[in-house]
């Protein structure tokens, strides 16, 4: 090894520093003893000046040797090129001229940004500009007499590209993997903007391995696709892939892999190649292999389906409801405006050749259930309840097909507050009903116009574990614990008081029922973090993240569920008439939530974290909520036309002892609307739902499974 020489990624080089001139190669690398300056560093830049077709086809073959690991480095005259990748040394000879003539030595400054590169110094391919307005980017940099745009740094302009990259892995803990590389990317600068489902899928090509889980990201990058490459592959070196082609098994057990299936509207091929002659026989390990589209994306089922997600209809057709906040990933504009497709679905492959086609000759939906591909939520590794372990990696939670599910879960409803409408004060020594005229002597409590205020409230927290065991005991696949009163009216607590009564209840049900999953009704961040911490396993935001700024990016760094429900105002001002009228409310709601979800995809939280809540009860009247639940398919298909992906979220659903139901029945009670509750849960099963939010678990679990019996046909 070289003493003083630092090393840097193959295609991350040359972007190093620009306050010296590069060394010159040749007198570097003859240099009697090869000293080199202190904190130097080596990177290879393979020029393409005028060579014969011979010429280049040798150093291409040269350059595909070459270029098989993640980091590189060059020694002077007579010695050998090295490649380190993953700890592993590949010697490979070279000859004097290749080396001599195309390595530049740079000082190394620790401030330079190895991502933000002007001239990447690696060949790049030809790339050819699709349709769909590209133009501009065509007319620059085109070398004359091209065949096609050069890219010739590692930057693509300040506005950057939509690209698409899948995700794949099968060993290790798969889903922290996943989360890691994401992380990962973020922190380079790629901007992670929308995800597809999480598949399980059935090993490909070599089938004596664990099953793979599957995704796909759209994300927006000023990086060219060759750095962009460079980036993946370091991304997967640094989570354990094996990349030393000598010991790697072709298409066999790895813990990452991310493949670059679209890049804007581009197709970008090997140098010198045609377009039926990229075809490699598997993921490109070096930029020099780099072809974009992925040719091997007509076979594989399991990157069509999550790249079928990302796109949908994109709102297609509809307008986001005036007023009403939007993001710009849906709508492009301003308010009311169409959505707009990412750039990549303009690309000629995509309309021309048809990959929605290939997904329909792939059997479409069709093809998602079973063995071979299922959508996947990733669930506590704590959770029990039926799941194979044959089909879990090494620390993994279970993976809930939700999809197959012969019942939808229950989630049992644990208020510790004194003023919730149906069961509040049940769990509070020192606190009333809302309905109650004063409080108790020892507590110490505030009138307000919306109801009764109390604080300083004690929870029984030995009461309520014993509520939340008998729960499990009926059935309850979920508890849901909440401190803070969401009734109509409801005023807010402070941070400090919902933790007191939310935390020691966490507590103690996670060591009195281990596997159970905890969900924390709030919409405070510091109360999410800290249930989290304390053993709550998913976050129930009624605001679904509006209401503290702080919700998702605590949720995206909890890497938990997140219950995402849709909801006007807040809790006190949820039902005045401007926030209860719609032009179209199973559109309207579906636009919302879309943008809801839009806003926590961009803040970290991946679709296959979130669970969709449409708000019975919240923002809606006694008739919308029943033209909710009536519609519940349709919702379905209005959020499809937003994106695709949305139409297959798990939708939670609660609408137990709600207010309209003691309307329709004349029960004033909550806990006298249990048997109507149970006709509710049975239109919503019937409707799609896959979590039933109840305060009467034995009650609602009964009617969840005979009502799945009937309208799923999955027995009972």
């Amino acid at each position: 090894m070289l003493s003083g020489v630092r090393y840097a990624p193959f295609g991350m080089g040359r972007a190093l520093m620009d306050a010296a001139p590069p060394v010159s190669a040749a007198s570097a690398c003859n240099k009697e003893k090869h000293q080199f300056p202190q904190d130097t560093i080596l990177s290879v830049g393979w020029t393409t000046g005028q060579q014969s077709q011979e010429q280049k086809q040798q150093q291409q073959q040269q350059q595909q040797q070459q270029m098989q690991d993640k980091f590189c480095f060059a020694t002077p005259q007579n010695h050998q090129q090295m490649f380190i990748r993953s700890g592993c040394q590949i010697p490979r000879r070279v000859s004097d001229s290749t080396v001599a003539d195309r390595i530049r030595v740079q000082p190394f400054s620790s401030s330079a940004s190895l991502l933000n590169s002007t001239e990447s110094g690696v060949i790049t391919g030809t790339e050819t500009v699709g349709r769909g307005g590209r133009e501009e980017r065509e007319a620059a940099g085109r070398e004359e007499g091209g065949e096609g745009e050069r890219e010739r740094g590692g930057q693509v302009g300040e506005v950057g590209e939509d690209v698409v990259i899948a995700i794949g892995g099968n060993i290790g803990n798969r889903v922290a993997n996943f989360h890691r590389a994401l992380r990962m990317l973020r922190e380079a600068g790629v901007q992670v903007q929308r995800h597809g489902c999480l598949y399980e899928s059935a090993p490909a090509y070599v089938t004596d391995q664990p099953f793979f889980l599957n995704s796909a990201i759209q994300a927006r990058t000023t990086l060219s696709p060759h750095a962009l490459l460079s980036l993946l592959k370091s991304i997967e070196a640094s989570l354990g892939r094996d990349l030393n082609p000598h010991t790697a098994r072709r298409f066999g057990p790895r813990p990452l892999d991310l493949d670059l299936i679209f890049y804007g509207s581009r197709t970008v091929r090997p140098e010198g190649t045609a377009p039926a002659e990229t075809t490699p026989a598997s993921s490109p390990s070096t930029p020099l292999d780099l072809v974009v589209p992925h040719p091997r994306l007509a076979e594989r089922p399991f990157v069509l389906a999550p790249m079928i997600d990302l796109v949908g209809g994109c709102g297609k057709g509809r307008d986001l409801p005036q007023g009403r906040p939007a993001v710009e990933d849906l709508q492009g504009g301003e308010g009311g405006q169409e959505a707009k497709e990412p750039s990549w679905v303009f690309h000629e492959a995509f309309w021309k050749d048809g990959v929605p086609g290939l997904w329909r000759n792939l059997g479409g939906e069709a093809a998602v259930g079973g063995t071979d591909l299922r959508r996947v939520v990733p669930l506590p590794q704590r959770f029990l309840r039926g799941q194979s372990e044959g089909r879990k990696a090494e620390g993994e939670g279970p993976l809930w097909a939700w999809e197959e599910e012969r019942r939808p879960l229950v989630m049992g409803v644990l208020n510790v507050t004194p003023d919730s409408f149906s069961d509040g004060g049940r769990f509070t020594r020192n606190g009333n009903d809302s309905s109650s005229s004063s409080s108790s002597s020892s507590s110490s409590s505030s009138s307000s116009a919306s109801g009764t205020h109390h604080t300083n409230v004690e929870v029984d927290v030995e009461a309520a574990v014993r509520e939340a065991e008998r729960m499990v005991a009926e059935g309850a696949d979920m508890i849901d614990i909440g401190g803070q009163s969401t009734r109509p009216g409801a005023p807010r607590l402070s941070t400090n008081e919902e933790l007191t009564r939310v935390i020691p209840v966490v507590r103690a049900v996670r060591f009195r029922s281990p596997g159970v999953i905890i969900s924390v009704d709030t919409f405070d961040a510091e109360v999410a973090r800290s249930a989290a911490l304390a053993g709550a396993d998913i976050i129930n935001d009624v605001s679904g993240g509006a209401m503290d700024p702080q919700m998702l990016p605590t949720v995206a760094a909890l890497n938990v569920p997140f219950v995402l429900m849709h909801m006007r105002g807040d809790p006190s001002t949820m039902q005045l008439s401007e926030n209860t009228a719609y032009k179209n409310l199973i559109a309207d709601v579906a636009a919302e939530l879309a943008c809801q979800v839009a806003a926590a995809e961009r803040a970290g939280i991946p679709l296959w974290n979130i669970i969709l809540d449409p708000g019975i009860g919240f923002a809606k009247t006694g008739q919308q909520n029943l033209e909710l639940i009536r519609n519940l398919g349709q919702l379905r298909q209005e959020l499809g036309r937003w994106r695709k992906g949305l139409e297959h979220v798990p939708m939670l659903l609660g609408p137990s002892r709600k207010g309209f139901l003691g309307k329709l029945t004349g029960r004033a009670a909550g806990k006298d609307r249990d048997w109507a509750t149970c006709a509710a849960v049975a239109a919503c099963v019937a409707g799609g739902a896959d979590i039933v939010r109840v305060h009467n678990v034995g009650a609602g679990r009964d009617a969840a499974t005979v009502a799945a019996a009937i309208f799923r046909n999955a027995g009972s």
